[in-house]
């Protein structure tokens, strides 16, 4: 039973990480790029919010995948271990 949500947390790890670094900042620093452009006075600052947001989405999406990975391995490894 230890592998199995062991298992799942991997999976669910791999999955929220690549929703946080793609969809929430990828994507989100992009779509936040082109409002700040479209805005009347055009906002640098949700610019630059935006632009640190594309450069921070591989960090953001590694470490949000491994905070559930790394359980999930442990688990793994302590039920086939015994």
């Amino acid at each position: 039973m230890k592998g199995l949500v062991g298992l799942l947390l991997i999976i669910t790890g791999i999955v929220f990480g690549l929703f946080v670094g793609f969809y929430i900042c990828f994507c989100g620093g992009i779509v936040q790029i082109i409002n700040g452009f479209k805005a009347d006075p055009i906002s640098t600052w949700v610019i630059a919010i935006g632009i640190l947001k594309i450069v921070g989405a591989t960090a953001a999406g590694v470490i949000s995948a491994f905070v559930l990975i790394i359980p999930g391995l442990a688990m793994v490894r302590s039920h086939y271990l015994f």
